[in-house]
């Protein structure tokens, strides 16, 4: 194994705690106070790499869950996105449907009102026409009407003239009868 090799977290961990196990063991029986200490100071040195690697592992899965915490509250505001978009599309949907059937409403309502008034004019038209032709019509019995009075008027003139004469031509009998 290279030095580097023994050097990390998790190879270096179990090679400092052997280290200082064997330093400590050979220390206490061979009475080196310093070798024991160095074995312990190995195996404080193998318990801190083992933390170390512990909370490097934490703070790997810790940042791993706040990314997928992240990725969650982005897929999160894009869906709030989709259904405020598609909210705003049906709205818009809506809108314009209510809009075309109000102009189609419109539309029938307005032929409607122009066909009324096409029948109304219509009835005008044929109550004149009508109103029309029976005043030709009484005009045509009171033109007749005067024609028969004119001619009763000119009968009863000629009359009123014969008899005029009649009683001038007794009166002139008379006269000469006196």
């Amino acid at each position: 194994m290279t030095e580097d090799e023994l050097t990390t977290p998790s190879v270096g961990g179990a090679v400092e705690r052997m280290k200082g196990k064997l330093e400590r063991a050979v220390g206490r029986l061979t009475g080196d106070e310093l070798l024991r200490q160095q074995g312990e100071q190995h195996e404080d040195k193998a318990e801190a790499i083992e933390e170390a690697r512990r909370a490097e592992a934490a703070s790997d899965q810790a940042r791993r869950q706040a990314e997928l915490d992240r990725k969650e509250q982005e897929l999160a505001a894009e869906e709030r996105e989709l259904v405020a978009d598609e909210t705003l599309e049906a709205r818009e949907r809506a809108i314009e449907r209510e809009r075309t059937e109000n102009e189609q409403r419109l539309a029938v309502e307005h032929e409607q009102q122009v066909a009324a008034a096409e029948r109304a004019e219509q009835r005008d038209r044929q109550r004149v026409a009508q109103e029309a032709g029976r005043a030709a019509q009484q005009r045509q019995q009171e033109l007749g009407q005067a024609a028969r009075d004119e001619e009763r008027a000119a009968v009863a003139r000629e009359a009123a003239a014969a008899l005029d004469q009649a009683d001038e031509t007794a009166d002139e009998t008379a006269d000469e009868t006196d």
